[in-house]
């Protein structure tokens, strides 16, 4: 590229050591490998805190890259002050060097430099990259202008992939809302002129049922095999797929060798829930979309059998927080918690009359496939994002001056 400086990173940048205790910190400002999101997509608040301690801190501005070989590919341009955890890097700009935030941010999140990572790394059970050969990695420099342009680029796909996500949240919130108001409030339409009756589990419209899960769903574990990034099988859905959001994705996912028999035996369609049973047990994701598909063992598959239980349905009611609840107290084990198919569907729920389930599955199935579609103009942007950004960082793409 015209006018760059083969330079080395630990040249004009410096891994910032500064602490900050835990005392000043909130669930937003603090940040771990658990709350990054992978391929640039930014943080979410952390579920809980250190209980005490000081950890890295970070102002607006730096690069936070985890250092574990798993999950390289969180990194976050942070856009606020905080603290990290001790597995997460704090990459902050020399005041003297030429050198964009932005494009800095945008260097570390590229696959040259997460994969010269990757090689250097060190350790077995949980390899960590290896400091020192990150500060030697050496790259062109281009001026700043050119930095700025890049990263204006890049970043114009990433302001619309956000717009996307956050409308994806409020779609899930919505959905989740709305199943919450009619089935565990019970403000559905017309609770106004419902009467109440006594019930095992509490005063509930009369006429409504209190039934157990195991009436209504069938249970199978999932299939045992290793991942492959190759598209040698079918898609290989895992239990780190579905636990922090309420959808799949599916671009995401990696794939698996299969033999004919186990992939009709494991093969996933569309209505399909799947909870995890172990490490974290009780989180869920449901299939939306059509695609070829089984899953991990780690997983347990629950599908509806009587009409009466819509796969929206049986969704909220084992994604709500009464369930997740009665999983957690009904695990087993000390140091990694897990649930049987028997304990899983075993919950007691309230059934409500066909036709409101019916009436809930129509609405959200509206709210859902909204999500959907913005989903995969998400995934569109991201491939879009992820093809330009190694041409524009070595610049074979240098005329563009616009962005999407």
């Amino acid at each position: 590229m015209q006018g760059s400086t083969k330079v080395t990173l630990g040249g004009i940048v410096d891994m910032a050591t500064e602490k900050v205790d835990v005392a000043h910190l909130t669930n937003d400002s603090y940040i771990s490998t658990e709350n990054m999101i992978p391929d640039r997509g930014g943080v979410v608040p952390a579920e809980k805190l250190p209980t005490s301690g000081r950890v890295n801190a970070f102002l607006d501005g730096d690069t936070l890259f985890s250092n574990i070989r798993t999950y390289f590919k969180k990194v976050w341009l942070a856009r606020f002050s905080g603290g990290a955890s001790t597995d997460v890097i704090v990459f902050r700009p020399r005041k003297a060097a030429q050198l964009y935030n932005a494009f800095l941010y945008y260097l570390l999140s590229s696959d040259a430099f997460i994969d010269s990572t990757i090689t250097a790394s060190k350790g077995t059970k949980m390899p960590r990259g290896d400091k020192e050969a990150m500060l030697r990695y050496s790259f062109e420099l281009p001026p700043l202008p050119v930095q700025r342009r890049i990263a204006g680029i890049l970043s114009a796909y990433d302001e619309l992939m956000e717009n996307s996500q956050r409308r994806i949240r409020l779609l899930e919130a919505m959905a989740r809302a709305l199943y919450r108001e009619w089935f565990v409030h019970f403000r559905f339409p017309g609770h106004e002129k419902h009467p109440r009756a006594a019930s095992p589990l509490g005063d509930i419209p009369q006429g409504w049922e209190v039934k157990k899960l195991a009436d209504f769903v069938t249970t199978k574990y999932g299939y045992t095999e290793s991942t492959n990034v190759e598209p040698v099988g079918p898609k290989y859905l895992r239990g780190m797929d579905i636990n922090k959001t309420s959808f799949i994705d599916w671009s995401e996912v990696p794939y698996c060798p299969i033999s004919p028999e186990d992939h009709e035996a494991y093969r996933l369609r569309v209505g399909d829930v799947v909870v995890i049973r172990m490490a974290d047990p009780g989180k869920v994701g449901i299939v939306e979309q059509e695609v070829d598909a089984v899953f991990a063992s780690y997983l347990i598959r629950v599908a509806p059998k009587d009409s009466r239980l819509s796969p929206y349905f049986l969704f909220y009611l084992m994604e709500s927080a009464e369930y997740y609840a009665f999983i957690t107290g009904a695990s087993t084990g000390t140091t990694r918690k897990s649930a049987s198919a028997g304990v899983i569907a075993e919950y007691q729920f309230v059934l409500p009359p066909q036709k409101l389930v019916e009436q809930f599955e129509r609405r959200v199935s509206e709210i859902r496939s909204l999500l959907t579609t913005l989903l995969k103009k998400t995934v569109n942007l991201r491939r879009t994002r992820d093809l330009l950004l190694p041409r524009l960082l070595s610049g074979q793409v240098h005329q563009i001056n616009t962005g999407p």
